[in-house]
């Protein structure tokens, strides 16, 4: 009705202005409008790192190897078919490290998603180190490392008023070969005492996987009337093959006497678990909801044991006098069966403007069958296996059954009080209990036999507050206790060491208590300057119960007086500080620093072996960027971690605990030479000391990086 303005045209007539109100009334339209658009963009890198030292621990730290690095550092795609219909590609592609995710989408209809990702785990090949030997470190001289990867896609169904479906797949992958921590024996002369082998276990150990896992996937999200209902099922088919060669013997200056275990494990599984979740606000205070899971796995495994000794060396005595030239250990056919119920009710009363008040109640019941068949072969070693003794391999079959039935039962209950000026108070409160039996039997192999009832109580509590008096300061405060007590029954007899196999065996009760308090302080004095300020205290204790035990060969010798004892204490404190600086608009730096102190002591009888791991932890991270011009950029960041749990008891322990330094320093410049052209150049340095591998795992590196950006629109 003001159109046009007064003096700028004629009035529109009665008949304009009822075409401009019916056309408005009709929604406006003004037809197809073109709002294709399209842009891409692309970095292309290149960088080279030198090492001095140790390059596969490098590559452990960094997850990049030394050498060259190029490739795509980051490229995206994307187009505009219509306001609502949109396609997006982006991803990077440098060496050792891919991705590409795809996607197209259109509003209130639906996507789809597909993606390519996969990177390389680094692990260092060198075991442990001890001093004392002629050689103290060993290193396979192997590149170890695994491929991992997954590609996927999806498909989902977003139309208002309809349930959202989204139905996917995905593949997963693991290959190559990792390092493990089954370590193997070297002996060197002998122990103070002058008769008993000087063993360490320090030699490398490493595994082969090859993993291929199948997911299928189906979410459903409805939402009517105030209810709403999920439903989310997971299928997982898998296949694994691994291969282990470890070091079971080995002594240092006896030629050829390096025995050797090869194992070869397979495993195919399928999983499938299902759950369902309503949830309804009730009322304006009263929100409930509910869930059910179900899971079932059915595998079957195969397991290949060859221990080898090359030049005949004895392994094991037979009871007469040959010896074992090769021990064979197969299990063609071992079956698992398991099933999982679970399922949990929740109430939330409020919130109130004073608070709020939740509690929930979850129950878990889980059956667990398997059995297996296999054989045990042991081949007699020259010249016992030809005349004139002729002794025969020996076969040995062997049968094993295990199963498992575990109820659990969780009550749970949280209160938050808000009606407090500037503070809220909170209190958590949980009880679980839980009842186990396990039954275990391998024929001819008493270590694996067991029949033991587990039941276990646990109570934790939390209750702390926080507050902010003024708008520059906040702190708060909690504090933790938690404490499970468990019973083991497994028959055994008072007195009879012949009742003394598997586990728990004369230990008949385990109770452990948690003290744990937590503090924040945060201060923001001006708006250039925040720091949060973080402590926390842990101590825990473990008490056993035992019943009193005599050695199986010597009724003499006690093993276990029997009684309540302080089994271990951990304690440890952890102090954390975080700062955010923005003086100028053109600086922004971030710090976070940490320091921990651990101790754990584990009871002993009197060996000077074990002595308490104690140790402390230094942790740095720093990034920082600063805008020297409008189009060029500065940027720094430095991280710092130190360790020191080292031990000194070589002469008669372990060499358990380390001692490092590790830093890395990444700083670049960027430059925008174009609206669609800006330039990055970054140089970063890497460095490691380690004093406890005697200086084996130690390095240096070096590293120049390069890209270019680029925009297509």
């Amino acid at each position: 009705m003001a159109m046009p303005p007064e003096g700028k045209g004629d009035p529109l007539t009665r008949e304009q202005v009822a075409l401009l109100r019916a056309w408005i009334d009709q929604g406006a339209s003004w037809g197809e409008t073109e709002t294709t658009s399209v842009a891409f963009s692309i970095a292309p890198a290149f960088g080279y790192v030198w090492v001095d030292g140790n390059e596969a621990k490098f590559r452990e730290h960094w997850w990049m190897r030394d050498g060259h690095r190029a490739g795509v550092e980051w490229f995206e795609f994307s187009e505009q078919y219509s306001p609502d219909t949109k396609l997006t590609l982006n991803g990077h592609a440098l060496t050792d490290d891919y991705r590409a995710d795809f996607l197209l989408e259109k509003k209130e209809l639906g996507f789809a998603r597909f993606g390519f990702e996969q990177f390389r785990k680094y692990d260092s090949d060198t075991g442990g180190y001890y001093p004392d030997f002629s050689q103290p470190i060993f290193s396979l001289d192997k590149n170890l490392h695994l491929d991992i990867g997954r590609a996927w896609f999806d498909f989902g169904l977003t139309v208002p008023d309809w349930p959202r479906i989204v139905l996917g797949y995905e593949y997963q992958y693991r290959s190559g070969d990792k390092s493990t921590l089954q370590w193997g024996p070297v002996t060197e002369g002998v122990e103070s005492d002058g008769v008993t082998p000087r063993t360490r276990n320090i030699f490398p150990a490493q595994k082969n996987i090859d993993e291929h896992t199948h997911v299928l996937k189906f979410d459903l999200d409805f939402e009517r009337s105030g209810w709403r209902l999920e439903d989310n099922f997971r299928g997982e088919w898998t296949e694994l093959k691994s291969r282990r060669e470890n070091v079971s013997g080995y002594s240092l200056g006896v030629p050829n006497s390096m025995i050797t275990d090869t194992v070869r494990e397979g495993w195919r599984a399928f999983q499938g678990a299902n759950t369902v979740r309503v949830e309804r606000q009730v009322r304006d205070w009263l929100f409930a909801s509910a869930g059910y899971l179900y899971s079932h796995l059915s595998g079957d495994a195969d397991f290949h044991l060859d221990t080898l000794n090359p030049d005949s060396t004895p392994a094991q005595p037979l009871p007469i006098s040959p010896f074992y030239l090769r021990i064979e250990q197969v299990s063609r056919d071992i079956v698992l069966e398991r099933e999982s119920h679970v399922g949990n009710v929740n109430v939330l009363f409020g919130p109130w403007q004073g608070g709020s008040f939740n509690v929930g109640v979850q129950g878990e019941r889980t059956t667990q069958d398997g059995t297996l068949d296999g054989t045990e072969t042991r081949f007699i070693a020259p010249p016992f296996n030809g005349p004139p003794f002729n002794f025969p391999d020996e076969v040995t079959p062997y049968t094993g059954f295990t199963d498992i039935e575990r109820t659990v039962m969780d009550e749970t209950a949280a209160l938050r009080v808000t009606c407090l000026p500037f503070t809220t108070l909170f209190a958590e409160g949980r009880l679980q209990q839980e009842w186990l039996g396990q039954s275990e039997d391998v024929s001819g192999h008493e270590t694996f036999t067991r029949d033991t009832d587990v039941q276990s109580d646990a109570f934790e509590a939390r209750a702390g507050f926080d507050t902010s008096p003024s708008a520059w300061i906040k702190f708060g405060s909690q504090y933790r206790w938690r404490d499970k007590s468990t019973e083991f029954d497994d028959g055994f007899a008072d007195g009879d060491p012949l009742d003394i196999n598997g586990y728990p065996t004369f230990i008949t009760d385990r109770d452990a208590t948690t003290h744990e308090i937590e503090s924040r302080l945060t201060l923001r004095p001006c708006n250039w300057l925040k720091t949060t300020f973080t402590h926390r205290l842990v101590t825990t204790d473990t008490h056993m119960t035992t019943e009193s035990a005599t050695n199986v060969a010597d009724a003499t010798q006690q093993v276990s007086p029997g009684g309540r004892v302080l089994a271990g204490n951990y304690d440890a404190q952890i102090f954390s500080l975080n700062v955010t600086l923005t003086p100028w608009r053109r600086l922004h730096w971030f710090t976070t620093a940490s320091y921990q102190d651990v101790r754990s002591v584990s009871l002993h009888d009197n060996s000077t072996a074990v002595v308490p791991y104690r140790g402390d932890t230094w942790s740095l991270m720093a990034h920082g960027r600063y805008l020297l011009t409008k189009k060029t950029d500065l940027t720094a960041g430095y991280q710092f971690s130190r360790a020191d749990f080292r031990q000194d008891q070589f002469t008669e322990g372990l060499p358990v605990g380390m001692r490092y330094d590790l830093q890395g320093l990444l700083a670049g410049v960027s430059s925008r030479r174009t609206k669609n052209l800006t330039t990055k150049l970054q140089y970063g340095y890497y460095h490691y000391d380690e004093p406890t591998s005697g200086g084996a795992n130690d390095y240096t590196a070096h590293a120049v990086f390069v890209s270019l950006n680029l925009r297509f629109d």
